[in-house]
């Protein structure tokens, strides 16, 4: 049987819980973390900052043909 190749995809989680997955590179997640931002206006920005909040990054290893099978097509942010 021969070796399957596997992918990193980062699973990103704002504050205000949208999710996206995305391949886990450096520019691809600093850049949804500024879509993010980017999609929030000044009083939605000075609620998290006030309140503190922070999100996170989850790397997960997994199978390439996963990947492409369920999350080629869904490289956005999926609402809550």
């Amino acid at each position: 049987m021969g070796r399957k190749e596997t992918i990193r995809i980062a699973c990103i989680v704002p504050p205000d819980g949208r999710v996206a997955f995305i391949e886990a590179d450096q520019d691809g997640i600093r850049n949804a973390w500024q879509k993010w931002r980017d999609s929030l206006n000044d009083e939605q920005i000075d609620a998290h900052e006030a309140a503190k909040t922070q999100g996170g990054v989850v790397l997960i290893d997994m199978l390439k043909t996963d990947y492409d099978g369920i999350f080629a097509d869904n490289r956005h942010w999926i609402s809550q």
